[in-house]
């Protein structure tokens, strides 16, 4: 039986489970681990930034200002477009439940073993997703916004 394919006991009273595919399962932790990495190194760089505008603003607030209002841009963009990611792929996720009826969607590989649900179960767990979906864009755009606008606000003394 190969990695993804699904398990259907003789048994017609046992559940269908989808076989986690371990290479799928090994590049799932490399990858949080290369995220938790670049996270740590882009904390590192984020802290040199703000000692430089620091010590900027001991001589030219202004400037200081504007540099740290083009920080937080950068920020906050790279926020935005991390979270709408995130909706474009829940969203899909939540459009291959609804349009097959089963969660996990046909041909899917999974990290650990996965239960199949169909019907009502895989349609809650579509809305579930559609839901996160919507979360993440109004995060991605509404949030975002609203950050930058508060911290250029407080930068600029408003």
């Amino acid at each position: 039986m190969d990695s993804q394919s699904v398990e259907r006991p003789g048994n017609q009273g046992q559940p269908e489970v989808v076989r986690a595919d371990p290479r799928l399962r090994r590049r799932a932790v490399l990858l949080v681990c290369l995220l938790a990495l670049s996270g740590l190194a882009i904390l590192w760089l984020l802290q040199a930034r703000l000692g430089a505008i620091r010590e900027l603003a001991e001589t030219d607030l202004d400037r200081a200002i504007s540099r740290a209002v083009g920080l937080i841009r950068v920020i906050a963009s790279i926020a935005a477009l991390s979270f709408l990611g995130m909706a474009v792929w829940f969203g899909r996720l939540s459009w291959q439940i609804q349009s097959t009826g089963q969660y996990p969607p046909p041909g899917t590989k999974v990290i650990r073993d996965t239960l199949v649900r169909t019907g009502h179960r895989a349609r809650r767990l579509g809305n579930l997703a559609m839901a996160s979906a919507m979360f993440f864009v109004a995060i991605g755009t509404v949030g975002m916004w609203y950050m930058y606008s508060l911290a250029v606000a407080v930068l600029e003394g408003r």
